[in-house]
């Protein structure tokens, strides 16, 4: 009888659910900065999807702000959390992807975060899938999509 309590009332309680990390970055196209171009974020998490847009300075750079939200989501055992996080611009009429990665769970992946911090894009770079480390299944690393390089850990 007390697990089942314990079960409704975890049902009811908000939890606090990471969408994304702070994000910091900058565009080029062959080593120049492109100043003026929308840069999107797109965050899903249980079917809801929210959308952040900004712009690119005159060096080129942008940001976003960290996000998270409530929901009572993680409280139901049969739930699995999982964020989609999505960072794009489109350049004449082509797509770049500078960020495509799916979170599992409701804390931030400290990868995750120090990448989304150097989030720099050169245009003519080559898609490219990187694995990043889990440190809760060393078999199942995460898997990050982008056009951006980071420097070797």
């Amino acid at each position: 009888m007390i697990q089942v309590l314990k079960w409704l009332f975890g049902l009811m309680q908000k939890h606090h659910v990471h969408l994304c990390s702070q994000v910091r970055g900058s565009v080029t196209l062959k080593g120049k900065p492109i100043a003026g171009i929308e840069i999107k974020r797109s965050l899903s998490y249980a079917d809801e999807e929210q959308i952040d847009i900004t712009k690119t300075d005159e060096q080129g750079s942008f940001a976003f702000e960290e996000k998270s939200i409530r929901s009572r989501l993680p409280g139901n055992i049969l739930h699995q959390p999982v964020v989609r996080q999505i960072v794009y611009l489109k350049y004449e009429g082509e797509h770049y992807v500078l960020w495509y990665a799916n979170q599992r769970g409701i804390e931030p992946i400290p990868g995750y975060t120090a990448r989304l911090l150097q989030l720099n894009a050169e245009l003519t770079t080559e898609e490219q899938v990187y694995e990043i480390e889990n440190h809760d299944s060393l078999l199942h690393p995460y898997g990050v999509t982008s056009i951006c390089r980071w420097p070797q850990e």
